[in-house]
């Protein structure tokens, strides 16, 4: 045999051998996890079988010695019921029964008291159904607790913090709010025919009475919702439908920590009376009378309002939006407003600060009579704001399906506008109706340098504004490019699609006169009719180049066609 085989052969021998010790190695890690497995899973089949022997001796236990002789260990549910919740608790009488396999306790004349020992709630009838979860957890959990014609006072004393039926729900210092925690961890509560009293001794506010209160708290573990139906006195609004879900971290210290709650809330308040609502809760406005309905839904985050939206149905509305402004007295309001408020992330306590973060504002459909003959008909417009940051300017953008500017006009002495808006507005005057039209800029008026202008128009007329030569950069504030003149119009009739550095529009329009200054050395020119297709680019040089594609006009006696280009430089 030659040196070259019995090499072939000591490789092939090697390469059996290391074959022969990975399947040894695999078969022995095979057994050792077989075995493992094996005595894991009779493990798991004993514990199992103990588990349930365990749970069905616990059933017969309940069923046959603890549930026929439940009266007698009431001192012990009493005492239970009182760690729960944080309040001293005593029942009248009890029985029990099953509900399934979850047994149910029937509770008469079950008293909460207060932190002095007085009767805070006494309830005729409770029904609460036992839950599985209060073994694994050491604590009293329901599956349901349905509460029938409860007469409870809910209490906020002058330090603000709150009490239902004397239960503590505040949780601002260690150890208050375990009331709400235990509430928040049952799976139902349900109060039927209820009578809840409001007491808020902070506002010194008279005692305020609902009556056939249905509620329905439902939990599951870091979600909740809740549904209100409520009657208020009569002179207050019809009956009330408030409804809501929220959440809050899953692992929570403590549940009832509202500044960490996430949600919406939706509220239907009919037939309401606004003013005798203010000696309760404080509304955004100076609110002086108005009745109506109102459809609300609010969007929270951390104990801040992110969003809201109202469908308002109002008539004798007598408000001020702001204390510099006049009064507004309406005959009618309808509509949707909506309303959106950015925060800024490092704010913990949840105080709104409108306008300083951004926010955006959207009337739909909305319409309003004034007592003195104005009338702003049905009109859809947004507002959205952004103030500047991190070396940005700030940005604003308004967008309307509709828009008589004639009539905003009448009304921008009573508007909450920012002082730069109402310069805007005097120095332009516009009047004319919108179409599809949006507007947006970058930086404070008169200070603009990024804009851009898209819609349709009818009739619009507004004062020429004069050309502003380019400026250099200044500290945190960007270069800003020349702007040529605007002119002047009335009754200009079209379409415009423009920005900063250029545009085109199209014009039909009778009757319009044009104000040209600093383009043409007559100050206004009237046509009978103009139709006009135009664009226009403004170059890095800072030329104006305006290309004229079709021009047809009309004039006295006078008229006429042409096209062609113009270039004019801007500084």
């Amino acid at each position: 045999m030659s040196t070259d085989q019995q090499n072939n052969t000591t490789l092939e021998e090697r390469s059996a051998t290391r074959v022969a010790a990975a399947w040894q190695a695999t078969r022995k890690t095979y057994r050792t996890v077989n075995k493992l497995t094996h005595h894991a899973l009779g493990a798991l089949l004993k514990t199992a079988l103990v588990l349930y022997f365990l749970f069905c001796a616990l059933v017969l236990g309940l069923r046959y010695a603890v549930l026929p002789n439940i009266d007698s260990y009431k001192p012990d549910i009493e005492s239970l019921a009182t760690r729960a919740i944080g309040s001293k608790v005593t029942i009248g009488t009890i029985g029990a029964s099953w509900s399934g396999l979850h047994p149910q306790l029937a509770l008469g004349n079950l008293v909460i008291h207060d932190k002095f020992g007085n009767d805070a709630l006494t309830l005729p009838t409770v029904t609460a159904t036992l839950s599985w979860w209060s073994i694994p957890n050491v604590d009293l959990r329901l599956r349901s607790l349905v509460i029938d014609r409860p007469d409870m006072d809910v209490v906020r004393d002058a330090d603000g913090k709150l009490y239902v039926a004397g239960i503590d729900l505040d949780n601002r210092t260690q150890g208050d709010g375990k009331g709400a925690d235990w509430v928040l961890r049952q799976h139902e509560i349900v109060i039927r025919n209820g009578r809840i009293r409001w007491n808020d001794a902070k506002r010194a506010a008279p005692e305020l009475a609902l009556d056939n209160v249905d509620f329905v708290l439902r939990n599951e573990w870091h979600r909740h919702r809740f549904a209100l139906k409520a009657t208020p006195p009569a002179a207050f609004a019809a009956p009330l439908d408030v409804r809501a879900s929220f959440e809050h971290p899953a692992f929570s210290q403590r549940i009832s920590d509202a500044s960490r709650w996430k949600g919406e809330l939706y509220a239907d308040v009919r037939d309401t009376d606004l003013a005798v609502w203010k000696a309760y809760v404080d509304y955004p406005v100076e609110m002086v009378r108005g009745k109506g309905s109102v459809r609300a839904w609010l969007d929270f985050d951390h104990a801040k309002v992110a969003n809201f939206t109202g469908d308002l149905q109002l008539a004798n509305v007598s408000t001020r939006l702001r204390p510099d402004l006049d009064m507004l007295n309406l005959v009618e309001v309808t509509g949707r407003v909506s309303v959106r408020e950015e925060f800024n992330p490092a704010s913990q306590d949840g105080t709104p600060t409108f306008g300083a973060n951004g926010h955006a504002i959207a009337l739909t459909d909305f319409s309003l009579q004034t007592d003195d003959g104005l009338v702003l008909p049905k009109t859809t417009v947004s507002e959205s704001y952004s103030p500047a940051r991190n070396g940005k300017p700030e940005r604003t953008e308004i967008s309307t399906r509709f828009l008589d500017l004639r009539t905003l006009a009448d009304f921008v002495e009573r508007l909450p506008l920012p002082a730069e808006q109402r310069k805007m507005l005097a120095d332009f005057a516009p009047r004319g109706a919108l179409r599809d039209f949006s507007v947006q800029w970058q930086g404070r008026y008169p200070d603009v340098f990024a804009y851009a202008v898209r819609g349709q128009f009818a009739g619009l007329s507004m004062n020429p504004q004069p050309a502003r030569p380019a400026r250099p950069r200044v500290g945190k504030a960007p270069a800003q490019p020349a702007v040529p003149a605007i002119p002047g119009f009335e009754n200009l009739t079209g379409a415009v699609n423009a920005t900063e550095r250029g545009g085109s529009f199209s014009l039909a329009s009778d009757n319009l006169k044009l104000q040209l200054p600093g383009y043409l050395p007559e100050a206004e020119m009237p046509f009978d009719k103009l139709a006009m297709q135009a664009q226009w680019t403004i170059q890095a040089n800072d030329k104006l180049i305006f290309d004229v594609q079709k021009m047809e006009f009309k004039q006295d006696q006078l008229t006429g066609s042409l096209a062609g280009r113009h270039i004019l430089p801007l500084s």
